[in-house]
């Protein structure tokens, strides 16, 4: 199993034994670049796939001072997660 799915296995069991995430929430994650950001939006997709509560995902980026170009490789990467 990868890390990932075990990861998502344990996530997903934490969050129907104390009711975290309910039918219609609307959930933003800011995303800062490092892995822990791209582990739960990972992680968060995951869940939307695999288990039956509807709930709404959405990214934003503070910009902490990167430059233009760094901004732009984040946008890519960020509207390559299809997070549909």
């Amino acid at each position: 199993m990868s890390i990932l799915k075990l990861i998502s296995t344990k996530a997903g069991k934490a969050v129907f034994e104390h009711n975290m995430i309910k039918e219609g929430d609307k959930i933003i994650i800011c995303f800062s670049w490092v892995k822990d950001s791209f582990t739960l939006i990972e992680v968060l997709k995951d869940f939307k796939k695999r288990y039956p509560i509807n709930f709404e995902l959405k990214i934003i980026v503070i910009n902490p001072g990167f430059d233009m170009k760094f901004e732009k490789k984040i946008n890519k990467i960020l509207i390559n997660l299809d997070l549909s």
